[in-house]
C-alpha cells in the first residue's frame, strides 16, 4: 500500500496517559486545502485534557485559515464546547458534528450570548441600588 500524502497524515495521535486513569482518545488529522486553508479533523473524544493537543495542532497552522471538522467526534465535554464556541468567535470554522455535538455547541453559544446580558443586568441593578442608597441618605 502506498504511503498517505503529507496532507492526509495524522498530525497528532496521543494514545498515552493524560490524567491518572484516563486515556486520551483523540485523533487529529490535518488536511491542507490549497495554500491558505487547513481542516483539522477531530475523531474520538474531546475534553479539557486534550485541549493542549488541539492548541498545538492549531499552532502548527498559524499562517493558515483553520476549520475544525467535528464529524468524527463521539463525545464533547461541556467546558470544551464553550472553548470551541470562543474559537468560532475568533474566526475558526466548526464543521459537521453529530446531533449531540451540534446541540451542545448551540447551548454553549446561547449561554455565551446571555452571559454578557446577565452581567449588564447585574451592573444596572448595582447602580440602581447605589442611587437608592444615596437618595435615602
Amino acid at each position: 500500500m502506498a504511503p498517505l500524502p503529507r496532507w492526509a497524515r495524522p498530525l497528532l495521535y496521543r494514545p498515552g496517559m493524560t490524567r491518572p486513569g484516563n486515556r486520551s482518545q483523540l485523533r487529529i488529522t490535518r488536511h491542507d486545502l490549497g495554500r491558505r486553508n487547513t481542516t483539522l479533523r477531530l475523531e474520538g473524544r474531546l475534553d479539557e485534557s486534550d485541549w493542549d493537543a488541539l492548541a498545538a495542532a492549531r499552532g502548527e497552522c498559524s499562517d493558515r485559515r483553520v476549520a475544525l471538522d467535528l464529524s468524527g467526534l463521539a463525545f464533547l465535554a461541556w467546558d470544551t464546547a464553550q472553548r470551541l464556541v470562543a474559537l468560532r468567535r475568533e474566526g475558526v470554522d466548526l464543521l459537521g458534528g453529530s446531533g449531540f455535538v451540534r446541540e451542545l455547541l448551540r447551548s454553549a453559544a446561547s449561554e455565551a450570548r446571555s452571559e454578557p446580558e446577565a452581567s449588564e443586568v447585574r451592573a444596572h441593578a448595582k447602580a440602581g441600588e447605589a442611587r437608592a442608597a444615596e437618595e435615602s441618605a
